[in-house]
Order: structure tokens, then sequence, then C-alpha cells
């Protein structure tokens, strides 16, 4: 199995950034939105392998299908990271 670790710098001068940053459950929510919708969102952690943290301004996500960067709004962070095995 292939373990993801992205990491996506975030855009501090948004304002969305800067609110979530300060908000754990919002933040949380924005880190399951990287994976597809599930019927019950405290799935999503568990069915994706999901574990993350924040450091600075950076997203740190490890799971078992690669993050989809793509679902977060335009300009709000750049993704870089490899798969790791």
């Amino acid at each position: 199995m292939t373990t993801w670790l992205a990491h996506l710098a975030l855009d501090t001068s948004r304002t969305d950034v800067r609110e979530e940053l300060r908000n754990a459950v919002a933040m949380h929510r924005r880190v399951l939105s990287l994976f597809p919708d599930l019927p019950e969102l405290h799935e999503a952690r568990g069915h994706f392998g999901v574990l993350h943290r924040v450091e600075q301004a950076r997203f740190v996500v490890q799971d078992n299908r690669e993050a989809a960067p793509e679902r977060l709004p335009d300009g709000y962070a750049v993704k870089f990271g490899v798969p790791r095995h």
C-alpha cells in the first residue's frame, strides 16, 4: 500500500486561511475536503487513513490515497510532496 505524504503551503494572506488556522474544527473539515465525499464526514479520516498536522503555515497530510488539492479554493495552498512506501 502506498502512503502519501503531502505538504501544502498555506497562503496566510487569505482571510479564510487565517480564520481556519485559529479554528481546529474548521481546519479539520478543510483537510477532509481534500478527499472524496463520504456519507458520514467522521468516517473519512479512518477510511482514507488521514493523519494531519499544521506546522506554521503548512498542512502536513499523511493518507492512503493521494490528497486532491484541486478541491481547495483557488490560491488557498501550494502542494508539494511525493508518495512514500
